[in-house]
């Protein structure tokens, strides 16, 4: 994260990383850091892991669909990067657990949903006028990383 936020960025999320989950394999973890700057100069670093339950489906769209959301949400609450990303996630998991029934339906009884039924912008367009998106209930596990952790603890070599 220190190395991305070297290269300029003062906000950084990774999302699905493969990083090993303290939950287990049924997890999957996203990591964000955020740099702020106090008044009197100095830089304070805000650093969070969210673990997600892993979802039994490959979806079309949700780089986008996330990217988007979390765009909207730091704008909305930009100087706490664990809020926006909580809500994005939140509202990430509604969608692509409704993505998931809309899919089934489609496929029909005993059949696998298809990579275009999995497709979260088609879902999404139906969800559009619902609350789920833009006022998600929590459904995430995070927590605020101390700043006296090194980024190590995040990263195995």
């Amino acid at each position: 994260m220190d190395v991305l936020h070297r290269m300029g960025p003062d906000t950084v999320v990774i999302t699905s990383s493969d990083l090993p989950s303290p939950k287990g394999s049924d997890y999957l973890m996203a990591l964000g850091s955020q740099r702020m700057r106090k008044p009197d100069g100095s830089t304070v670093t805000q650093r969070i892991r969210m673990e997600m339950r892993k979802l039994d489906a490959v979806f079309v769209g949700t780089g986008d669909l996330f990217a988007a959301m979390l765009l909207a949400w730091t704008h909305k609450h930009p100087d706490n990067l664990k809020v926006a990303c909580e809500k994005t996630v939140s509202a990430m998991q509604h969608v692509l657990q409704r993505t998931i029934r809309c899919a089934k339906a489609e496929a029909g009884e005993g059949q696998k949903p298809s990579p275009a039924q999995l497709d979260c912008k088609v879902c999404l367009r139906a969800m559009m006028k619902l609350d789920i998106v833009f006022l998600p209930e929590s459904r995430v596990s995070d927590r605020l990383c101390p700043e006296n952790v090194p980024t190590r603890y995040f990263f195995k070599k």
